[in-house]
């Protein structure tokens, strides 16, 4: 299942997708992420996975591909590590994490996660939350990023990039991506 997992992944890196009436978060480009008047901190890029209603155990497969613009302010390269949370809320409130990776301009993690049990009817409230943590002299959350499920139907799947937003900067616990 896996491997099928990666060979999709790999055969959409080289396309890109058009927009499509079910999309789940708007795709930033750079400048966006730049010009936000939220205080945006870098951006997240990602992809999910949903193969549900067909299958004995509905799974959402959700792969952490990378991070990028993270400040130096925030971070400073050789001293400090960074790592993602995932968490798909509120039905399933375990925390992923990615391995920890040393900062640099261009964070490559490439880790998968598997939620299993994740009916269709879950997908209505479903939030899948992301968090960026700085580990260092001490461990502090820099971003973070909500992305709602509700718009996903089986066999769907996408690759965003989005702007994570400092700590505090989210309404209503999900982030403002205009």
């Amino acid at each position: 299942m896996m491997c099928t997992l990666l060979n999709a992944l790999r055969r959409d890196g080289d396309q890109k997708r058009k927009a499509s009436n079910h999309n789940i978060t708007p795709r930033i480009d750079k400048d966006d992420v730049t010009s936000d008047k939220q205080a945006s901190v870098g951006s997240l890029k990602f992809s999910v996975l949903y193969k549900g209603a067909d299958t004995a155990t509905p799974l959402l497969y959700v792969t952490v591909l990378g991070l990028e613009g993270v400040s130096d302010e925030i971070v400073t390269p050789g001293k400090h590590g960074a790592y993602v949370k995932v968490c798909l809320s509120p039905k399933f409130t375990t925390w992923r994490r990615t391995r920890t990776l040393d900062v640099s301009e261009k964070l490559a993690f490439k880790d998968h996660f598997i939620i299993s049990g994740v009916k269709p009817v879950d997908l209505e409230e479903a939030i899948l939350r992301f968090v960026v943590l700085s580990v260092g002299e001490d461990e502090r959350d820099i971003g973070q990023l909500d992305v709602p499920l509700k718009e996903l139907k089986s066999r769907d799947k996408f690759k965003r990039t989005c702007a994570l937003h400092a700590p505090g900067a989210m309404n209503d616990g999900i982030a403002k991506l205009s």
